[in-house]
């Protein structure tokens, strides 16, 4: 058992991945001193999902061999946390089985998690400022709380993203919701990260509730692609070195659960097309008048077709009367409020019309990427 833990080393952490759900439940036992009996439910607070995650980077649910061996000191010393804001967190995470640990060895402790983890919402926290628990910032060393370097960790992963702009926006309520903790909080550590020039607001909202624009220090931000390159490279080839020692079995496998992912993904993005196509179309046909010129249309280019072959000296008439109805049909959509345009499926790529297959070179469209650690 002590061979299969995964032993815990802070330095080959670059970033540690902390995925934040405000949906997430914690189902515990209500103290005896109020009581009741039974079981009362609460939100994860910001520091258990912290801890939560910080094991999740080192185990996997279901797996015995994924585990994350760590000592108590350990935890208190990258967390910046006291001894009973650490025990509290593990006992009411233990207690809603999310983790369980194992104590079977006296110097350190096992720990793995028993659930799924929901990857909605996530931020990269730099592991060597949660050390240091500070940031260096201009040949100048600045020491932050934990709740600042939430915060700074929250803008650099939107300004790291590669398919992003480099500018992350939202408000303090925003900032707050997702790293759990409250409005002035996040106000007082995103004020602070800019009086020490870190951050950079662009674009400064009136309240809480309107968004803002931050960019990263310059110098930081090339820190941060620099070291977000060398991880990146570094799991490529940690990812070829599993390939290699893959199965072919599994690989077969693999590469049909990504053909299924991306047949699914495509699917979703022709029916979407499609039903606000319908959707628009039903609009239109529940309007009498539109259904009465449009009927009428249709006619028209019966007897147009019929006047070529048998009356052509009628044709010009039928043309003239053609034209005018759809131009006063034209009018009747627009004050409807739809477009003709609105009536076709709008495709997601127009190369391939979300069908994942080009017709103009016969070969595979590249519309389609599959979700990175970046883009999810």
């Amino acid at each position: 058992m002590a061979n299969s833990a995964r032993k815990l080393n802070i330095g080959s952490l670059p970033y540690l991945t902390v995925y934040y759900a405000g949906c997430r439940k914690l189902r515990l036992p209500t103290p005896r001193k109020r009581g009741l009996r039974g079981e009362h439910e609460r939100g994860l607070s910001g520091f258990e999902n912290l801890a939560f995650s910080f094991f999740a980077a080192f185990s996997s649910p279901g797996e015995s061999g994924k585990q994350c061996a760590v000592r108590h000191e350990d935890l208190k010393r990258f967390f910046h946390a006291g001894s009973a804001t650490v025990n509290y967190a593990l006992k009411n995470l233990i207690a809603a089985d999310m983790i369980e640990q194992d104590k079977t060895d006296r110097r350190e402790t096992k720990y793995r998690v028993k659930i799924k983890i929901n990857k909605e919402k996530y931020i990269y926290i730099d592991s060597e400022n949660m050390l240091n628990r500070g940031l260096e910032v201009n040949g100048t060393f600045y020491h932050l709380t934990r709740h600042e370097i939430l915060v700074y960790s929250h803008i650099m992963t939107a300004c790291l993203n590669p398919d992003g702009e480099e500018v992350f926006r939202g408000s303090y309520n925003k900032i707050a919701n997702t790293l759990g903790m409250s409005a002035s909080s996040a106000g007082k550590c995103v004020r602070k990260l800019i009086n020490i020039k870190a951050v950079e607001c662009t674009l400064s909202g009136l309240n809480n509730d309107v968004e803002s624009e931050y960019k990263l220090n310059p110098d930081l931000l090339q820190i941060g692609k620099a070291k977000r390159e060398l991880w990146e490279e570094d799991r490529r080839e940690r990812k070829t070195r599993r390939e290699q020692r893959k199965p072919e079995y599994l690989k077969r496998i693999e590469a049909q659960d990504q053909e299924a992912a991306r047949q699914s993904e495509l699917a979703r993005r022709r029916e979407k097309a499609e039903r606000h196509a319908n959707f628009y179309m039903m609009k239109l046909s529940r309007d009498s008048k539109y259904q009465l010129i449009n009927s009428r249309l249709k006619e028209l280019e019966i007897e147009i077709a019929k006047a070529e072959v048998f009356r052509p000296n009628d044709v010009a008439a039928l043309v003239k009367e053609y034209e005018d109805l759809r131009q006063e049909l034209d009018k009747r959509m627009s004050k409807i409020g739809i477009t003709r345009q609105m009536l076709t499926p709008q495709w997601h790529c127009r190369k391939c019309k979300d069908t994942g297959w080009r017709l103009s070179d016969h070969k595979i469209c590249d519309c389609y990427k599959p979700p990175t650690r970046w883009n999810q």
